[in-house]
């Protein structure tokens, strides 16, 4: 014979062991990991640009453009966010990322007179050894667009 299980029955089963319903921790657990992608957006550029690229470098052949910067540099660290998610995104095509390079390491500081580097953040082209000093976001988008052509 059925039993029917009343309405407090019912409701007391969904529930975790701490007395949490299932649905509210499905929930909070979906807004902390918004929370940290947004915080790793924003986070992760500013890692890679102070700590990843301290190691003695050299002009990677796949690469044909060059980033040089400084961690120090405030339109360094304005334009070097688009640079990195755009080297992020092309992750599997290297001919279309930008090689970065941070003059504040010890070991980077040849560059400086090898390519007369005047300002920061400077991108060099190699394929015809052109340069320029890009301190817009917005001018960067377009470097970076053009690409992606």
């Amino acid at each position: 014979m059925k039993q029917r299980l009343s309405k407090k029955d019912r409701t007391e089963t969904s529930k975790t062991k701490s007395g949490r319903s299932k649905q509210s921790w499905f929930f909070n657990s979906i807004g902390l990991l918004f929370i940290l992608v947004v915080v790793g957006y924003f986070f992760a550029p500013y890692v890679s640009m102070h700590f990843q690229n301290n190691n003695a470098a050299t002009l990677n052949d796949k690469q044909q453009r060059v980033m040089f910067y400084s961690a120090q540099c405030s339109d360094c660290a304005n334009v070097y966010p688009k640079v990195f998610w755009h080297n992020v995104l092309d992750f599997d095509q290297p001919s279309k990322q930008i090689q970065t390079i941070n003059l504040d390491a010890p070991t980077n500081k040849h560059f400086i007179a090898e390519k007369g580097l005047i300002a920061t953040p400077t991108f060099v082209n190699l394929d015809n050894n052109t340069s320029s000093v890009i301190t817009n976001r917005k001018d960067v988008n377009n470097y970076v667009d053009d690409i992606d052509k």
